[in-house]
């Protein structure tokens, strides 16, 4: 975490060798996509060397970068701006990724916000027919209500309270598109949750203080999508891992891989007694 603040562009170990080609056995690369308030290097600094260690091109954005909030001053905070122009700014980073590699399409692991900048790249900012696999992490793919904060905002938007514009002056304006009931995610609901061609997953932990209720993480398959959706605890009741840690725990990881297909992956998931805060960022 600390290493992220004093070299904020710094890529997570593994991650963003543009020398690196796709094999025959793993054809994909995977771009791994922070969550709000963080970066590439915190985002990604637990996954992108394991994955890259498995045998994949990792590669890891810091996107979302905003001066304009009170929290945008603050050194490598990122993922606080527009949802659309992340969404943009991860199109422009996939096209970079595919020529330098030479793959036709790649997989997106998104966590947090990276799951909805993913969900509104595929939907709406030109990715079907370039994404293989969108995984979701601990994702607000269909927002949050902040343990209820949401549903308090919209009543007190509808007695006059200007709360929207003091989330996005404060914490930016993605923070606010991620409010459950928003402009943002209304938008993305009128397409459904996938679209065809590209394959989804959403894993998700009951014990997230973030994204909730947990449950809203899941994604419901539309035509010509495949979906799965699990909970990390499943199988595993002793991982007490909340949203923040659930980017570095090894069950998780191995789930991922799964769905990415890694044939090394086909057993059981490790399962391990995880505290909340027992897997921290290296750094």
């Amino acid at each position: 975490m600390a290493h992220s603040v004093v070299h904020p562009e710094a890529a997570p170990p593994g991650a963003n060798d543009w020398s690196c080609r796709p094999t025959a056995d793993k054809p994909h690369p995977v771009i791994l996509l922070h969550g709000t308030f963080l970066n590439a290097y915190v985002g990604a600094a637990g996954m992108a060397p394991a994955l890259r260690d498995a045998g994949y091109c990792v590669f890891a954005p810091t996107y979302g970068a905003d001066a304009d909030p009170l929290i945008g001053a603050a050194p490598g905070v990122n993922a606080i701006g527009d949802i659309r122009e992340s969404s943009r700014q991860v199109g422009a980073f996939v096209e970079r990724v595919r020529a330098a590699t030479g793959a036709e399409r790649v997989d997106l692991v998104g966590h947090s916000q990276g799951a909805l900048v993913s969900r509104h790249y595929v939907t709406l900012g030109g990715g079907a027919e370039k994404v293989r696999t969108l995984v979701s992490l601990a994702g607000s793919f269909h927002g949050t209500t902040l343990g209820g904060i949401a549903v308090l905002g919209r009543r007190l938007q509808e007695l006059g309270w200007p709360n929207g514009d003091s989330t996005s002056l404060v914490a930016g304006t993605a923070a606010r598109q991620q409010l459950a009931g928003s402009d943002l995610l209304a938008e993305l609901d009128a397409h459904g949750d996938t679209v065809p061609g590209v394959r989804y997953a959403a894993l998700a932990t009951r014990y997230d203080e973030v994204v909730n209720p947990y449950e809203s993480q899941f994604i419901a398959p539309g035509p010509g999508a495949e979906v799965h959706n699990v909970t990390l605890q499943d199988g595993c009741e002793q991982d007490l891992s909340e949203h923040g840690s659930v980017i570095y725990n090894r069950r998780a990881l191995h789930l991922v891989r799964q769905v990415l297909g890694d044939p090394a992956a086909a057993g059981p998931a490790p399962c391990e007694p995880t505290l909340i805060v027992a897997q921290l960022p290296p750094g």
